[in-house]
């Protein structure tokens, strides 16, 4: 795999500074508290108090309410604080500000950090949804006009796949415990970003629930001086410190206390300076801030796997992610989960929303579960830290259908968009049926970046729950998604000291029959030697296709241990006359047998095997990949040689890593996995020195096979990580 500059981040404790505000004054506290008055002076009790300050908040002129005159005159005060603090103490100007996207802290951020060049709005940090016209914003398209200087290219994303964050309806409105819920991944998200002093402007609400709830145990409120609760305009100085194990403490100051005892603080020796980032990332241009998570390194690479066979979905997911990290021994940043087909998707990725904070999590099912040292399970996850500096998620639909390479384009574009470098690995999660033309796409946009992956697969080749079908989810901080037609794919920027190598491979013997396929089209394989396909492969079978030949129909179960194998062509993008012929002439050269050819070729690793899916009209075989014209060789394999094939590969997958390795992510075919009902078979068979692994079954698996992304069925992808 390729390997990065020599500044990419190395592993480190991390320290920030992080500016908590709350907007001033707006005009609807002023209209609320002068309601509740008028109700005091009119004898009102509170009950009554109370319901005269709702009736007032209730009134739509409210609605997205902007600062009082008053309030911008605390936030200009509190600007005339803040300068005091920059120019007395050592506690720098925020790099990045974000902000809530309601009118009234908009405002603030812009009064307080006028003309910053990196002001971002963010949906998650917004005031809770009450229902009340004044805690509801309006659309994105209003809001830039009125804040030019500001990035809204989060609130642009929401906005355009839903009207949810501009129109309330019941469904949206939210309880303090919600709110926290949604506060919990501030920290995480703070952590991941590539600057070492950010502002966040938001609202009391939001901070008071981010107190008492995901920073109860962790934040300091010097030493219980300073109250819980935020006034307007109120700036305070947070240190937040992630050791080693990546566990995090906040000691929070009011803007007073910090001017005149201010702390020492120490940055992470391992997160590159702003400049230095921009270099790396950007090629010298100005950094684009997005929702991409950009990670600090906590010391060295971690692997580790969680599984649950817990009936309920929900229960499932949340006892696989805390296996997964008590054993990782800290919080993953970038995970991947397998389920059986049977367990709800969109119950999943919520539930893991609350649970992985800022971490990016993209996966599938997975036939019968999923293995790991632990043992079987319906719910597996494996998560990282230390892997990537970076993760992009991109995600796209229709991937199964006659737009598969646009899907692929898509998905591979939203997990780039404005990173300025290619990433060095990929990891794709898609659905089965067009996965040739999804890795075009994807190599339109990101070129020869290694790629691992499988399709997602459901429990029908083991005869169970013929009316579920495979799915594909992700989750990370712009929401979550599930898909059943559809590709997701997450870019990733490989930490300095972080090693992966792939492996894409199978467990098949020569059967000694080889041909040449002389006409086919998509994954229709028509002629073999110039004779109907399907006689020929009954031929090579022993005649234990010749129901199908005779009348059609599917094969699959009798093909799962006689694969084709065919050498990957060009891609797309290279097809011109001369290399489509240089092409032929090479595999020809690769597929003959004969012992003064066979020194130079590889029967395990230069080979992309097709399963055979059924016998159709004209005597046609139709395949679960891609045919093109030119040599096939006719594979065989014992179920009695499987598990002993399987070690094998997976110990040479082990042996060409040259790093002390941690873990490894194996992709099995499913169909090759079925010859076995008991899964335990596998778990024996994978060798005993792995430190951990996690392993899921495919309906075809993606990987490289010399330099060249491929689609390959009834193979084996080891990912092994270091």
């Amino acid at each position: 795999m390729r390997r990065l500059p020599s500044h990419i981040p190395m592993a480190r404790e991390l320290r920030k500074i992080v500016y908590l505000v709350r907007h001033a004054e707006a005009v609807h506290n002023v209209q609320e508290l002068m309601a509740q008055e008028e109700a005091r002076l009119q004898g009102g009790s509170a009950d009554e108090m109370e319901a005269a300050r709702k009736r007032c908040l209730s009134n739509p002129a409210f609605l997205d309410a902007s600062l009082s005159a008053g309030g911008q005159d605390q936030v200009r005060c509190a600007a005339d604080n803040f300068s005091a603090l920059l120019s007395k103490t050592h506690y720098p100007q925020p790099e990045i500000v974000f902000v809530s996207p309601l009118e009234r802290t908009l405002q603030t951020a812009t009064l307080l950090f006028p003309s910053h060049s990196q002001t971002h709005a963010i949906e998650f940090v917004r005031e809770k949804r009450t229902g009340l016209p004044c805690d509801e914003r309006k659309p994105v398209g209003e809001l830039k006009v009125v804040f030019p200087d500001v990035d809204f290219a989060d609130i642009e994303e929401a906005d355009s796949v839903s009207c949810d964050g501009y129109t309330f309806h019941q469904g949206l409105k939210e309880s303090n415990d919600a709110v926290g819920l949604r506060a919990a991944p501030l920290l995480d998200f703070l952590r991941c970003q590539p600057s070492d002093a950010i502002a966040v402007v938001t609202h009391k609400g939001f901070l008071r629930e981010l107190g008492n709830g995901p920073w109860k145990d962790i934040l300091d409120l010097e030493g219980g001086r300073l109250s819980s609760v935020f006034g307007n305009a109120e700036v305070r100085v947070c240190e937040i410190h992630w050791d080693l194990s990546g566990q995090p403490s906040v000691k929070a100051m009011s803007l007073k206390e910090a001017t005149l005892q201010p702390r020492m603080v120490v940055f992470s020796q391992g997160t590159p300076s702003p400049e230095m980032f921009r270099r790396h990332s950007d090629g010298g241009l100005p950094r684009q801030v997005s929702l991409s998570i950009d990670v600090p390194n906590g010391g060295g690479l971690f692997m580790a796997a969680g599984v649950s066979q817990h009936e309920d979905s929900a229960t499932a997911a949340v006892e696989a992610w805390r296996k997964m990290e008590k054993k990782l021994q800290g919080a993953a940043t970038f995970a991947l989960v397998f389920c059986q087909c049977q367990v709800e998707a969109s119950v999943v990725a919520s539930v893991l929303r609350a649970q992985a904070g800022a971490a990016v999590v993209v996966g599938g099912s997975s036939t019968r579960g999923v293995l790991t040292k632990d043992g079987f399970g319906r719910v597996g996850i494996v998560g990282f830290r230390g892997l990537a500096y970076r993760y992009g998620v991109g995600s796209s639909p229709k991937a199964s259908g006659p737009d598969a390479r646009k899907a692929g384009q898509a998905a591979a574009k939203a997990a780039t968009r404005g990173k300025g470098s290619l990433p060095d690995f990929i990891f794709l999660c898609v659905s089965p049926g067009h996965e040739d033309a999804v890795l075009e796409g994807i190599r339109d946009v990101c070129g020869d970046t290694p790629v691992f992956g499988g399709s997602t697969a459901d429990d029908s080749v083991v005869g169970l729950s013929p009316n579920e079908t495979w799915w594909q989810m992700r989750s990370d901080l712009t929401g979550v998604e599930t898909l059943t037609d559809g590709i997701v794919l997450a870019a990733i920027w490989l930490y300095a000291d972080a090693n992966v190598s792939c492996f894409l491979s199978h467990c098949y013997s020569a059967a000694g029959s080889k041909g040449v396929i002389t006409k086919a089209r998509g994954r229709v394989l028509s002629e073999i030697n110039g004779l109907p396909a399907a006689e020929v492969l009954n031929e090579w079978m022993e005649g234990a296709l010749q129901e199908q030949v005779e009348h059609g129909g599917l094969v699959q179960m009798q093909t799962i241990l006689s694969p084709l194998a065919v050498l990957p062509l060009p891609p797309l993008r290279d097809w011109n006359p001369v290399a489509y012929h240089l092409a032929r002439l090479q595999a020809a050269i690769a597929m003959d047998f004969s012992p003064e050819r066979h020194s130079g070729y590889d029967l395990h690793h230069d080979l992309r095997l097709l399963h055979v899916k059924s016998v159709i009209s004209g005597g046609q075989l139709e395949c679960y990949g891609a045919v093109a014209t030119g040599e096939v060789r006719f594979l065989k394999s014992k179920q009695s040689d499987v598990s002993g094939a399987l070690h094998a590969l997976t110990k040479e997958a082990m042996d060409r890593a040259n790093f002390v390795i941690q873990g490894a992510i194996v992709d099995i075919c499913a169909g090759y996995a079925s010859t076995f009902q008991d899964l335990q078979v596998l778990l024996d068979a994978l060798p005993k020195e792995l430190p951990d692994f996690f392993c899921f079954f495919s309906f075809g698996e993606q990987g490289m096979i010399n330099g060249t992304a491929c689609h390959g069925n009834l193979m084996i992808n080891v990912a092994v990580f270091g």
